[in-house]
């Protein structure tokens, strides 16, 4: 028996450092959670396996980190729909293998380097 279980504001504070340790870690979806005015950590850029980050509808703040740039086996990105802002969109281009990309209702107003 198959049983979805769907959790809504689970999880909220501090992202640890120590998933850096999940080196073969491929599929990361922490979206739909409570981490209001967090900033997303930029440890998250050195998951160099990850293929799936989803952080969307999570309630992170400030700047996107350029870091998710080192992300180059990545192959869906959503950041969508959390109060994230950037100045530099260059980051995107260490994306080599994307192949979705969500940054629904972020604050991209700012930014100088465009896709």
């Amino acid at each position: 028996m198959y049983d979805d279980y769907h959790c809504t504001n689970c999880l909220g504070g501090q992202l640890s450092p120590s998933l850096v340790n999940l080196t073969n870690l491929r599929y990361l979806d922490m979206s739909s959670n409570d981490f209001s005015g967090i900033q997303v950590p930029a440890f998250l850029g050195l998951l160099k396996n990850l293929r799936y980050l989803n952080l969307s509808s999570a309630g992170f703040d400030g700047e996107i980190p350029h870091h998710l740039g080192n992300l180059s086996h990545l192959r869906y990105l959503d950041l969508g729909w959390n109060s994230l802002s950037t100045k530099d969109l260059g980051w995107i281009a260490g994306l080599s293998s994307l192949e979705g990309l969500v940054l629904s209702k972020l604050n991209l107003a700012a930014a100088q380097d465009g896709l």
